[in-house]
């Protein structure tokens, strides 16, 4: 397997991720005793980056004091993306995407992808 030319296929997950691709797995694989603060923070290079995610998912911006193992489901998989998106990623593989998502998160979420899509640039994304 190649990322723009180069073959990843064989490295560890870390050198991966710093050619960047984020993954976000199903399941989502949250650590149950840090909130979702601390969460975004292990990942985060400067905190207006966390305020992105929170303006992405209010949500978790209500519910950042509480740990992983508190949240729902939904709340979890957004936990997840906003996770893999502070790692800015050039490829964001997403595995059950949608999984637990309520339907207007999931539309708010295609529309902030497809803007992604015109505006790659853009600091939204």
């Amino acid at each position: 397997m190649k990322l723009a030319g180069e073959e990843i296929l064989g490295l560890a997950a870390n050198e991966i991720t710093k050619r960047g691709i984020a993954y976000v797995p199903q399941g989502r694989r949250m650590w149950p005793s840090l909130t979702v603060d601390e969460t975004l923070r292990l990942v985060a290079k400067h905190k207006r980056e966390i305020d992105r995610v929170y303006a992405m998912f209010p949500r978790l911006g209500e519910r950042k004091s509480n740990g992983g193992a508190q949240l729902s489901g939904g709340e979890q998989q957004m936990l997840a993306i906003g996770r893999a998106l502070l790692l800015e990623p050039r490829l964001l593989v997403m595995d059950e995407p949608t999984e637990g998502l309520a339907p207007v998160i999931v539309d708010r979420w295609r529309r902030r992808c497809a803007g992604c899509r015109k505006r790659p640039a853009s600091p939204s994304c």
